[in-house]
């Protein structure tokens, strides 16, 4: 009996884990993006705009009054890394946020692994279309 109470104790645990808080319906029927570098580096820029073209979820737009969500790119030199705050392009209001720092590999992070994270996020609550062959 007391053995089952354990088990059961720590399955809920293990699965209480790996739920997250759920995102705004704003991000989660958002179809259009603008980003807002304010990282310093261009190429941080670029490789959010590269990262979202292969995601494929959101568009990619010029003009900030076009679009649904801004992408609001930071960077912290000291310590290599990158925040990602999704803002409502309509109030302005922060509705997710996300920092990470490089590792030892550069390519495309840390904002390529902050995009990703927002992605498991919404795959999470929205799973992607499965592809017809």
């Amino acid at each position: 009996m007391k053995l089952a109470l354990v088990v059961a104790i720590f399955s809920v645990m293990g699965s209480a884990a790996d739920k997250h808080l759920p995102l705004s319906n704003t991000i989660l029927t958002a179809k259009t993006v603008y980003i807002d570098n304010r990282s310093g580096s261009p190429t941080t820029g670029d490789h959010a705009y590269q990262e979202l073209g292969a995601w494929g979820r959101f568009q990619v737009v010029q003009d900030k009054s076009q679009a649904d969500l801004i992408f609001f790119l930071t960077a912290h030199p000291q310590t290599v890394g990158a925040t990602l705050t999704v803002l409502d392009a309509k109030t302005g209001q922060a509705l997710w946020t996300d920092s990470k720092a490089a590792g030892f590999i550069r390519q495309r992070a840390p904002i390529k692994n902050a995009i990703n994270e927002l992605r498991k996020r919404i795959e999470e609550q929205v799973p992607p279309p499965t592809k017809k062959r």
